[in-house]
């Protein structure tokens, strides 16, 4: 009831943690700590997402029309990205592109299922697959891999 929130931790001897939230009136706020300092900051901006806020929106079809603003808890800045969405014949398939042409995100839904996504242009990628197909996936690999 009080709004989106996100938690980000960094293990190790330099890590980083950050805590960042929306207000119910759409305020996006932070504060972080980044080897033993403490920072805080905020924006009035209702139209910046979290980037699992983002993908919920979009998968109930309630995404952003055009261009948007992202959260990026690493660097706790804000990158406008345009969306894109061409319907397919059980869902949709949208790309989150910045000014520069880097594909930020893609996804692949059927309905509401999120069935594919894909992270900063070609980086990490996963896909749905059936309890069957996974298991001739993992038959697939030798043990060491």
């Amino acid at each position: 009831s009080l709004g989106w929130r996100l938690s980000w931790r960094e293990l190790g001897a330099q890590g980083a943690s950050l805590l960042a939230e929306r207000t119910p009136e759409g305020r996006l706020s932070w504060r972080a700590w980044d080897g033993g300092e403490s920072t805080r900051g905020a924006w009035d901006k209702a139209n910046t997402l979290f980037p699992l806020e983002a993908v919920d929106l979009f998968r109930a079809g309630r995404g952003p029309k055009g261009a948007f603003e992202l959260y990026e808890p690493t660097s706790r800045a804000r990158t406008t990205v345009v969306a894109a969405v061409k319907p397919t014949a059980g869902g949709r398939d949208i790309e989150w592109v910045r000014g520069d042409g880097l594909v930020v995100a893609s996804m692949r839904f059927e309905g509401e299922e999120l069935v594919e996504f894909g992270l900063q242009s070609g980086g990490l990628r996963a896909a749905l697959v059936s309890t069957e197909r996974a298991a001739i996936l993992r038959a697939r690999l030798s043990p060491g891999d």
